[in-house]
C-alpha cells in the first residue's frame, strides 16, 4: 500500500536492462468497506447513511453482479442479538425486518441476515461457507433462516462443534454452514467431538443425507452408531409437545426480594434469609411457599423447601389475584413491613413501571395462577434428563431454571408417574441429547423447546397387556419415589447397602419395561446400555 518508485528505486535497481516490474495494484476495486446488509434505500437523508455505511452492492462491484454474482462467500458475521441493537439503532432494525426473510422470527440474532446475504451474492453455481452459531439449527428464530435454506435446498455441508469451544477468548457454540446457490440432491453433516483433532486429522462421526431431510423444522441429524435408533425414535408419535403442558415458573423481576432461603420453620411463622437485605427475617407463613430450582431435582427424590417465595396473589380455579395491600397489612403485619422496606426497590424495576399501586406485584403475569398443578419438575439445564413429582401441587417453580410439565386432556388416562418413569429413563437420557442444544460442561437445554420432542408412547388402554405395562410402570415409580428418600437419609451401612441394592434393581426394572414400550432390540438395548448413560443412584447423606 502506498508503493511508488522511490520506495521501489531498490528493487527497481535489481532489474537492470530489463523491462521494470509492475507496481502493485491499487485495490479500491477489490476492497470495499460498507454495511453488508444495509443499501442506500435505507433512508433519503444523507446523514443517515454515511452513519449506517449503507453499500450498494450492484453499485459497488458493478461488473461482477452484471454477471451473476460471486463463486464464493466466506466469513464469520458478527455475531448481535437484535435486541442489542433496539436500543442503538432502531431505524436499522426496522429496516432489516423489512429486507431479509430471515429477520421475520423472535429476537433473532443479525448473523442469520448475513446468511441470506451471501446466498442473493451468488452466482448460478457459487458457494459459501460461514463459521457462526449453530443456535439458528433449532431455535424458533432460526426457523425463517432454515425455511429459506431448505426451499432452495442450499445445504452443502454442515459441521456441528456442539460444545466443543473454537474460539480462545469467547464462550460461543458454532458451526461451518456451507451452502450452494444450486439446488443440493444431498448434503454431509460432521459432528467433531473434538474440533482441534478435527483441524488435524479430519477424522469425526459423519453421514450423508437426503437434501429432503433438510427441512424448517429443527436440524437435529444424526451421526454415528445410533442414528439409525436415533431417527426412528424421533418418528415416532405423539410427541411431548402434542400431549403435555410445558411451562415455565416465576418471573418477580426482583428474586432478591421476594426469593427467599430457609433458615427454621416457627409455628405460625419461618424464619428466612433475605438476599436484599442481607439479613434474617421473620415472616408470617400465608403468603409463603415452597420454591424449587433446578439444583433441587434429583430425579425420584423429594423436592424439599431449601427456599421459599413470597407470593402476594390469591388463587382461585387457577386464576391468580393481587391481594390487596390493606389486606396484606391487616392479616400478615410482618410482610407488609417487609414490602414496604423494599418498596424503592420494586418501584425502581424496568425503568420505574411499577410506580402504581400495585408496585409490589411480580414482573410478569404468566403462569400465576398454574402453579399449585400436581406437576413433574425438570431443570432447563441438565447434564442427563431428570424430573421429580410434585404430588401435590405443593412447591412453585423458578422461572429461571426449572419448568412444569402436566398432561393435556388427551393423554389424561395417563398417569403423570407413567411419563415420570419414561423422562428418567436411561432410553430417553440417551436420546435426548440428539434433540438437545450443548452448552460447555456436558450440560444441555432441557426447556420447553427441546422436551416437546420426546416420543411419548401413548398406551392403548383398550389393550389389556399395554394397560399392563403401564400400570406396572407406575408401580415400579411408586416404589422409586418411596426408596429414593430413604435412601438419602439413610446413615447406617447395612441400611444404606440394601436400600442402595433396591433402588438399583427398581431402576433396571423401569429400564427394561421402557425397552419393552419402545419396542427396542436387544442389539438397540445393548447400544443404549453401552452408552453409559444411566441415572446415578442417590447417595445417602
Amino acid at each position: 500500500e502506498n508503493e511508488n518508485r522511490n520506495t521501489l528505486a531498490r528493487e527497481l535497481d535489481l532489474f537492470p536492462g530489463e523491462d521494470e516490474p509492475a507496481l502493485l495494484p491499487p485495490l479500491q476495486d477489490n476492497i470495499k468497506c460498507g454495511n453488508s446488509l444495509i443499501a442506500s434505500d435505507f433512508s433519503l437523508v444523507p446523514d443517515d447513511l454515511v452513519r449506517v455505511r449503507a453499500f450498494d452492492w450492484p453499485v459497488q462491484f458493478d461488473a461482477i453482479m452484471r454477471g451473476g454474482g460471486f463463486d464464493a462467500v466466506v466469513g464469520n458475521p458478527p455475531y448481535v442479538r437484535i435486541q442489542t441493537m433496539q436500543g442503538s439503532d432502531p431505524e436499522a432494525v426496522e429496516y432489516l425486518g423489512k429486507a431479509y426473510a430471515s429477520s421475520a422470527k423472535g429476537n433473532y440474532d443479525i448473523y442469520v441476515c448475513f446468511v441470506e446475504r451471501s446466498l442473493r451474492l451468488l452466482n448460478s453455481v457459487g458457494l459459501s461457507g460461514f463459521i457462526l452459531p449453530h443456535k439458528f439449527t433449532n431455535s424458533e428464530y432460526g426457523q425463517p433462516l432454515r425455511t429459506l435454506i431448505a426451499d432452495g435446498a442450499h445445504l452443502s455441508e454442515l459441521v456441528h462443534f456442539g460444545a466443543s469451544q473454537v474460539f480462545e477468548d469467547a464462550t460461543t457454540y458454532t458451526c461451518l454452514l456451507f451452502l450452494g446457490k444450486a439446488r443440493q440432491k444431498s448434503f454431509r453433516f460432521v459432528r467433531p467431538s473434538d474440533h482441534g483433532a478435527w483441524i488435524a486429522s479430519k477424522a469425526a462421526e459423519e453421514a450423508r443425507g437426503n437434501i429432503e431431510c433438510v427441512t424448517s423444522m429443527a436440524w437435529n441429524f444424526s451421526v454415528g452408531p445410533g442414528a439409525a435408533l436415533t431417527d426412528r425414535l424421533k418418528a415416532l408419535t405423539p410427541r411431548l409437545g402434542d400431549v403435555a403442558d410445558i411451562f415455565v415458573g416465576l418471573q418477580t423481576s426482583a428474586d432478591d426480594v421476594f426469593v427467599l432461603e430457609m433458615v427454621a420453620a416457627g409455628r405460625g411463622a419461618l424464619r428466612l434469609k433475605s438476599k436484599v437485605l442481607g439479613e434474617e427475617i421473620e415472616l408470617e407463613r400465608e403468603f409463603l411457599h415452597p420454591l424449587v430450582s433446578g439444583t433441587d431435582i434429583q430425579g425420584y427424590d423429594a423436592l424439599g423447601n431449601r427456599q421459599f417465595i413470597l407470593f402476594p396473589y390469591a388463587v382461585a380455579a387457577e386464576k391468580a389475584s393481587l391481594v390487596s395491600f390493606a389486606e396484606i397489612r391487616r392479616r400478615c403485619p410482618k410482610t407488609a413491613k417487609y414490602l414496604e422496606a423494599n418498596r424503592t426497590r420494586l418501584e425502581s424495576r424496568e425503568n420505574g413501571k411499577f410506580r402504581d399501586a400495585e408496585w409490589y406485584r411480580f414482573g410478569r403475569s404468566q403462569n400465576l395462577g398454574i402453579q399449585e398443578r400436581t406437576k413433574l419438575c425438570v431443570p432447563r439445564l441438565v447434564d442427563r434428563l431428570c424430573a421429580a413429582y410434585d404430588a401435590k401441587g405443593a412447591t412453585y417453580l423458578d422461572n429461571v431454571d426449572v419448568g412444569g410439565v402436566t398432561l393435556k386432556p388427551n393423554a389424561v388416562k395417563h398417569d403423570l408417574r407413567y411419563l415420570l418413569g419414561l423422562l428418567n429413563s436411561r432410553l430417553i437420557g440417551w436420546f435426548f441429547p440428539s434433540v438437545s442444544a450443548p452448552f460447555r460442561g456436558g450440560w444441555m437445554s432441557a426447556n420447553r423447546q427441546f422436551l416437546s420432542l420426546v416420543p411419548f408412547r401413548q398406551i392403548d388402554f383398550d389393550a389389556k397387556p399395554d394397560r399392563a405395562r403401564h400400570d406396572r410402570l407406575v408401580a415400579l415409580v411408586d416404589k422409586m419415589l418411596a426408596l429414593t428418600p430413604k435412601l438419602r437419609a439413610a446413615t447406617v451401612d447395612s441400611e444404606r447397602a440394601t436400600l442402595q441394592n433396591a433402588v438399583a434393581a427398581t431402576d433396571r426394572a423401569i429400564d427394561a419395561l421402557v425397552y419393552e414400550l419402545y419396542a427396542l432390540t436387544p442389539e438397540e438395548i445393548a447400544l443404549v446400555e453401552g452408552a453409559g448413560t444411566a441415572a446415578p443412584a442417590p447417595e445417602a447423606v
